[in-house]
């Protein structure tokens, strides 16, 4: 009789545990709720509250989170391709790793947010919250973070090809080592940036501010810096400024001389 009985209870036990698994797959949205792996796919859940949930390795794909309170929420490795975050609070929370390719997040709030690793190549970020947010290797490639704010965000070993950055506020972020080839930053606020071996080829930066940057052996090959003002930039290099594209606007440090002539003319370099 005892082994039936274990014999019934183990059987109970291996029906049940999946059970539990679905139940909270199925769970309402609520701050804390635990939707780890869940498939959310295409779901329209404008202004849920997800405060402090647990959606890591959810996907998302294609779903509609505008408005949302996702602040502190764990998304890492999330599948959030072609998801609607616009307006959404996110700040805090944890995207390490996550896809969030040809998303939309305009005016997103992901100030503090952990991003280290996640993709979000061809990403609408207009207007978006990075203050402080750590973006350490992530994907960025054509992302439009025009008027985002960025102030403090780790970015190191980033990569933002042809992103769109045009009076973007990234005073004080950490830009060392991160790619920037051919992207827009026109009027954008780099003061007291550190862009430490960064490759900035054939990148606009016309009208940017970079009061105070370190640009010690940022890579300028083509680079627009037509009008632009480097006079109080730190560890500008004279070769650095012989392969940029400037002419007699660009105002440069007094230990940097303007070439004798300039290896392009304006316009960003392409050809």
């Amino acid at each position: 009789m005892n082994g039936f009985l274990l014999l019934a209870l183990a059987a109970m036990a291996v029906v049940v545990e999946p059970a539990i698994g679905l139940a909270a797959c199925g769970d309402a949205p609520k701050p804390g709720v635990d939707w780890s792996k869940c498939d959310k796919y295409k779901r329209h859940m404008i202004g849920a509250q997800l405060s402090g949930a647990n959606l890591a390795g959810a996907d998302f794909g294609r779903g509609d989170l505008s408005e949302a309170d996702l602040s502190n929420a764990n998304l890492a490795d999330a599948h959030m391709t072609k998801v609607k975050l616009d307006g959404a609070n996110l700040s805090g929370a944890n995207l390490a790793k996550a896809d969030v390719l040809r998303a939309s997040l305009v005016k997103t709030n992901l100030s503090g947010a952990v991003l280290v690793g996640a993709e979000f190549n061809r990403s609408d970020m207009r207007g978006a919250n990075l203050d402080g947010a750590d973006l350490t290797k992530a994907g960025m490639s054509r992302v439009d973070l025009r008027e985002a704010t960025l102030v403090g965000a780790k970015m190191e070993k980033a990569e933002f090809g042809r992103a769109l950055f045009a009076g973007a506020k990234l005073a004080r972020a950490n830009l060392n080592k991160a790619g920037l080839p051919r992207v827009d930053l026109s009027g954008a606020d780099l003061t007291e940036a550190e862009l430490v071996q960064a490759y900035l080829a054939f990148a606009n930066l016309q009208g940017v501010i970079l009061t105070r940057a370190n640009l010690e052996e940022a890579e300028l090959f083509r680079a627009n810096i037509v009008g632009t003002d480097l006079s109080s930039v730190r560890n500008l290099k004279q070769a650095q400024i012989d392969s940029a594209c400037g002419d007699a606007t660009t105002i440069l440090p007094p230990a940097v001389t303007m070439p004798a002539t300039w290896p392009c003319v304006g316009a960003s370099g392409d050809e």
